[in-house]
């Protein structure tokens, strides 16, 4: 059991946004009323206005840390310096690891988990800047000619699609199809890399003898 937040409490604004999520995962979005929350976070609904204004303030506090936290996990890949292909492959496998162990927070972040929450300009910007990190990577891929040549946002695009559906699928209900985890998920990025890989260069038919 977390302990309440109290004025001795080291960081309150991050205890509020952990017992949000807490509120999320057991109650589901219609659960998170604020009065819910500062009851899962043992403070008055005050310290949640305090600290958040309102309950979509506070909605876009979760939003904003997770991304900054997806954010911290993709730099700890090797993405320069590092061989394109295995450097693409580590980052859409990072993905997927901090996906499912942060299920509650990447249903907000991608899958509308509040629907009527809305995030502000400043807020969006942060978030596409992790889909900026995919699509450097396929950009130097592309440099290094492990690639096909084209738009590089648009190749990141079916990337991302192809791998938050997988991801998505894991996610599906219990008794849904268990096929549907880390070694499936790895050979569908072998696929797509694969797919995505430069021709190989027609033979050259030999010359006829003069």
């Amino acid at each position: 059991m977390s302990s309440p937040v109290t004025d001795e409490t080291p960081d309150p604004r991050a205890a509020i946004l952990e017992a949000t999520l807490r509120v999320l995962v057991h109650g589901g979005p219609g659960a998170l009323k604020v009065r819910a929350i500062a009851d899962a976070a043992g403070c008055s609904t005050t310290g949640v206005y305090t600290w958040f204004g309102n309950k979509s303030g506070l909605i876009e506090a979760v939003w904003r840390d997770s991304f900054q936290r997806f954010a911290a996990a993709l730099a700890t890949v090797h993405w320069e310096g590092a061989d394109e292909i295995e450097a693409l492959s580590e980052g859409l496998s990072v993905y997927r690891r901090w996906a499912v162990a942060n299920r509650e927070r990447y249903l907000v972040m991608f899958a509308h988990a509040v629907a009527d929450f809305e995030p502000s300009p400043a807020a969006a910007t942060e978030a596409y800047a992790t889909f900026g990190v995919l699509v450097d990577a396929v950009a130097r891929a592309q440099g290094a000619g492990r690639l096909i040549a084209g738009d590089s946002l648009d190749l990141a695009g079916h990337l991302w699609a192809s791998i938050h559906g997988y991801v998505m699928l894991e996610f599906g209900p219990a008794g849904g199809p268990s096929a549907f985890g880390e070694a499936a998920f790895r050979r569908g990025v072998e696929w797509l890399i694969a797919g995505l890989a430069p021709a190989e260069p027609a033979p050259t038919a030999p010359t006829p003898a003069g």
